[in-house]
Formats: structure tokens, sequence, C-alpha cells
């Protein structure tokens, strides 16, 4: 929807009053050829020849020139009324304003429309059923520099920051964070940001675009199918001996994150375990379908629920239980990994076994179906691509300290992070503080909101600042003293390309780890119960850790019991936000949230983070669950033949 004159309206409105614009003035343009002549507009003719009415050759470049005064003037005579809202005409300039909108909205249509008749349609592939379910809604005005302003509740202020600006050729752009939550990956695209810049570049005037909700449906990037071969070996003792694996995933219509979606779920494939023969091939296919891209897991999700699956069938067939397979094969502390990395004190897997271990053992001495997997998820972007975190620590007039960092904080609790890093590596209190929220003047760039990586790359910058102010500071000034002052801190996390020529690769930084167990009540078949044990590194906020994983495992419920996302023969959504499957409030069970607390890393205090790994091992956990349940495997999500199944 768009917003003329502070009144909302609706896209089909909008078409309304655009279309009865333009075919107006096509009407008198048709035989000119400034304006294209015939080989621009095109005429709908009826069964006797006769024309109907003009439309656009959407397959030719189109030299459009907005109307001038007298030819609005002239369609106003003719529609005495507003074709939206039944008023009087509208004047003039204001049709001319309208209609301009339209114009430049239009042709960049026209710039990035693709050809049907070029497309390929590979009717093999499914459309993976998880729906990132949030709207873009962003805001653009002109502010009192002369800047575009955007008001933006994307992932990354620096990146919208850096688009808009190539787009308008001008860096006369600003962008800011609304700290609006809710991105899961979902927010890295650009969706309508640029849409809103644009506008207000050319009529100077604040605009709001805001997807409804079917056009998010169809937009937004989707977490990516995958289709999936594993062969796992082990010896008669359950050791893992080696994995070959081929993924292939559609990316749909556009690239998105696709290629980096693919390297993440190949170089994680292997699983948290302590073996060295992987070989793995991935393939990402350009479908006619719906755009996949970032989504909370980033492709781990789907490898980790092959090889989670093979792990309980291999136990089964050794002889021993699902835990204790995972406990011989967890890698420790200075272990190697699959891909050649030593991991460090900080690795808490054996931790987060443990730790579920009672419960485990104890469902299945009840004779209650219960399922169990691990994961193992980085923090940062890694395979040596620069990943730095910046902030900035200003003592303002106010005699409180500010930080600034171009970070976005979408809800994972950012900022409580930075103010909590800020208290405990100064001398302050709370009260002392201020977060100010992302932005692309002030705030230097900490690169996006992605990769579980914030808690650790920018909280890391944050601490060296604080190490800055305190030395500014000492023991004998107050913050009054430094007024007008600044900190600058910022960390590099070095790693290793993919493929790079050395012993033991380092490909990230750190590693969250995980293992989830579910519980099913023997009666009902519904979830009785989730236990989901986390190693998170030093939890800076143990409440928030909490929250994350309580709604990374509703989220995966969801995605492993029901959610689906089907699509007609044009490969368009054919469900409506109501009707994919998604979890409701009262279908969510008990879930017993485990923070493991296990500093190792000698960066930002010891913190890793939380973010994506809560969503990881849940489907197939679950999925395991359900075999003990009624001994039928399942290699589908969503899974089949449970009480959450949507009925036909």
């Amino acid at each position: 929807s768009f917003w003329m004159d502070e009144t909302e309206v609706t896209v089909s409105e909008y078409k309304q009053f655009v279309y009865w614009v333009r075919d107006s003035i096509i009407r008198e343009r048709l035989a000119d050829p400034a304006y294209g002549g015939n080989e621009a507009y095109k005429i709908e003719e009826d069964r006797e020849g006769n024309p109907i009415k003009p439309y656009l050759n959407w397959s030719k470049p189109i030299p459009w020139k907005k109307p001038t005064e007298d030819e609005l003037m002239a369609i106003q005579s003719v529609y005495k009324k507003h074709p939206i809202d039944g008023t009087t005409m509208l004047d003039a300039s204001q049709m001319n304003y309208y209609y301009e909108v339209f114009d430049y909205v239009e042709a960049a249509k026209r710039r990035n429309r693709l050809n049907p008749n070029e497309r390929n349609k590979n009717t093999d592939i499914e459309v993976n059923p998880d729906e990132v379910i949030m709207i873009s809604k962003d805001t653009a005005y002109i502010d009192d520099d002369g800047d575009v302003m955007i008001i933006s509740t994307d992932q990354s202020a620096y990146c919208t920051f850096h688009e808009s600006s190539l787009m308008l050729g001008t860096d006369k752009v600003k962008c800011q964070n609304a700290l609006v939550g809710g991105g899961f990956g979902g927010k890295e695209d650009m969706t309508v940001q640029h849409l809103a810049a644009l506008i207000t570049y050319l009529t100077r005037r604040p605009v709001k675009v805001r997807l409804t909700r079917a056009e998010s449906l169809l937009i937004h990037p989707k977490r990516h199918h995958f289709e999936m071969d594993f062969t796992m070996g082990c010896d008669e003792e359950g050791h893992i001996m080696g994995v070959k694996a081929k993924v292939a995933s559609d990316t749909g219509a556009f690239a998105s994150l696709g290629g980096p979606v693919l390297e993440r779920a190949c170089t994680h494939a292997a699983g948290p375990y302590a073996y060295e023969n992987f070989e793995i091939e991935g393939r990402a296919y350009y479908t006619n379908n719906p755009p996949a891209g970032a989504f909370r897991g980033f492709g781990v999700t789907q490898t980790c629920f092959a090889t989670e699956t093979l792990l309980n069938m291999m136990a089964d067939e050794i002889g021993i239980t699902p835990w204790e397979i995972r406990y011989r094969n967890a890698i420790r502390p200075g272990g190697v990994l699959p891909n050649g990395q030593i991991v460090d004190e900080s690795t808490g897997l054996v931790e987060t076994l443990e730790a579920v271990k009672e419960e485990y053992e104890a469902a299945l001495a009840a004779g209650k179906p219960v399922g169990i997997a691990c994961a193992m998820k980085n923090a940062g972007v890694g395979v040596g691509i620069p990943d730095w975190g910046r902030v900035k620590l200003i003592v303002e007039e106010d005699a409180k300290l500010h930080i600034y960092s171009g970070a976005s904080c979408i809800g994972q609790g950012l900022g409580t992070v930075l103010v909590q890093m800020t208290v405990t590596n100064t001398d302050l209190t709370r009260d002392d503080i201020v977060y100010e929220r992302s932005n692309t003047w002030i705030a230097p760039d900490s690169g996006t909101t992605s990769g579980s990586r914030q808690t650790m790359i920018t909280g890391e910058a944050c601490r060296r600042a604080c190490e800055k102010l305190m030395e500014a500071k000492g023991s004998d000034k107050s913050l009054k003293d430094l007024i007008g002052q600044e900190f600058y801190g910022d960390y590099l996390a070095k790693t290793d390309p993919l493929g790079a020529d050395v012993p033991n690769p380092v490909s990230h930084v750190a590693y969250g780890y995980a293992t989830q167990v579910c519980i099913l009540n023997e009666k009902t078949g519904k979830i009785d119960r989730m236990i989901a044990a986390h190693d998170v590194g030093k939890a800076v906020n143990p409440l928030s850790c909490e929250g994350q994983i309580e709604g990374g495992v509703v989220m995966s419920i969801g995605y492993a019991v029901r959610e689906k996302y089907p699509i007609d023969e044009n490969c368009k959504p054919i469900e409506k936000y109501g009707s994919i499957g998604l979890i409701r409030a009262h279908e969510i069970p008990k879930i017993d949230a485990i923070v493991i607390d296990k500093p190792g890393l000698n960066v930002a205090c010891g913190a890793i983070g939380i973010g994506e790994i809560t969503s990881i091992p849940t489907a197939p956990a679950i999925t395991d669950a359900y075999y003990r349940y009624d001994g039928s495997r399942r290699y589908v999500l969503p899974i089949d033949n449970t009480p959450y199944e949507r009925k036909e």
C-alpha cells in the first residue's frame, strides 16, 4: 500500500487510478513517434477488430514522459471524480505528483521484469514449506540536510544505505533502524526500502511503502527446499567412520543468498562430531518458484535433519541408544572437526548432552516415545570473509555515554547485550548509558545482523571501546569531564577461506552447540515436552537466552510437523497466512530451556551467541520421537501421520 497525502490506498486502488490516467494519455499519444508510437503501445481488439483499449508493450523499452499539464487538464474535463474515493477531481499539480510516483515505480518494474518465455520451470522440485512470517514496512522522507532519510526494519542499515545510494546515484542518503523485531533472515534482502527512497527522492515527499500479507507471502525469501542423499558408515561400537552426501537446493527465480546458504549447509552437514572422512557435493538451482534465501539456520537446518536422522538409525542398527551414539562421537575441546578445524576450550557439546541425559533416560525407562538430536552452528561469517564489529562510544551533552553501532537490533537483544557489555567493562551504571538505534551517519558499520554474529563480534568491539574509555576516565574523572569525547573499538574475526592450504583451517572463530529432546504423549501422540540445552559461551543475559531458545523451538516445531507453502501451476502461493500451518499458541508444548554457560573464548567476555541454532536440531528430534511412537521412519518435512497434520 502507498500513502498519498496522508491517505492510505491499496495497490489495487492505486492501479485503478494509474490505469485510468495512463489509458487516457495513451489515447492521445498512440500515433506520436516521440513516445514510441505503435512500437511502445499495443491495441487490444475485439473479435471484429475494433479497438477496445490500449496497453503498454512490456517487451520493449518505453521512452515514457510524464503527462503535461495540458494533457492532465484535458483528462480532468472528461473525468469529473477521483477514481479512488469518488471525491472532486484533483487539480493538475496533484495529478502530476501521483502519476510521477507511479511512473518511476513502473519504470523500475519494467527494468527488472522477467520475460515469461525465457524462464525454465522444473516441475520435479518442490517448494519448501517454511515461510518467514513478517511484513516489510519502510518509510522515507527528506531530512533537514536535504538527504533521503530511510527508516527501515531490515537487518543492516548500511546495506540499505549502500544499495539505495547506488540506485539513486547519490550519497545524500541516510538510514536508521526502527527497532522493530522479527527478521530471521527474511530482512537481509531489499524489499521495499529502495522503493520508499526512490519515491521520496523524486517527489520530495514523505512516503511509507508496505507489503500486503499476500505480497509478503509471494516475494519474501523462503527456507530453501533441499533434496538430499546421505550415506553414513560406523564401526561396530558406533564411531562414525565417514559420511558421503549430495544435496540440491531450490533457490527460486533469484539468487538471493542461495550460494552462501548452500555453502553453510554443506560445511555443517557433517555434524558436531569427531571424524574426518567427509565428502559432500552441493548444488543450488534457479527455478521459476518464489525466491528462497536466508532463514534461521541458513541451510544447516536442512542438512542437520539428514545427518541426525541417519545417526538415530545407526544407533538402532548397532544396539545402543541415540543419546549414547552421540556421546561417543561428540566433538570435545582439542578435537578435530570434519572440516579440519581444531576446536577450542569453549566447545560445549558434551555438556549439552549431559544436561539432558537424566530426563532422556527417565523417558526411556517410562516407555515414553522420546527423540533426540544435536547440532552445531557457526558464530560469525567465517570462511575467510572479512567480519568486522565496530562500536563508537560518545559522551554527549547530557553527560551520559551513548552507544553507537551500525549493527541492527531487530528483537534479538543486541541493545541489551551492548549495554551489559559496557556496564561490565566500565565503572558506569545502567543509568549512565544510552543505547542508540543503528544508523549510517554516526554509528560505524558493524555488518549485518545475521550469522549469529553480533553478540560476539560487535560485543568484542564494544569491550575494546570500553577499555579506551576507562583509560581516559581513570579513577579521578567523571563523564562530565569527558563530554564531547569519542571512544572507538573494532574487532576483526579472522578466519581461513574455504580450501585454504593449511593443515587445520579455522573456518569460524567459534561454534555454538545444542542437544534437544522431544517427548511425546503416548496416548494422544502430541508433543508433551521439549528439552533444549544450548552452549552459548558466556550467557550475557540468561533470560534473553531462554527466550531465544523457546522461540526457536516453537518456530521449528511448525517446520517439522505442519507448515507448508504450496504453489499453483504459475508458481504462486495458493494458501493464505491463516492456512499455511503455523503452530498456534494453544498447541505449544512445555519447553525446558537449559542455558550452558561455558566461557572459553577470549573475546566479548566469553560470549558466543544463540541466534540460529535454537531452530536447527528440533525437527530431527521430533521425527525420531514419532518413530519411537509408531515405528514409521519419516524422511520428508513436514512429517506425516501425526495429530498436527493438516486435514485436506
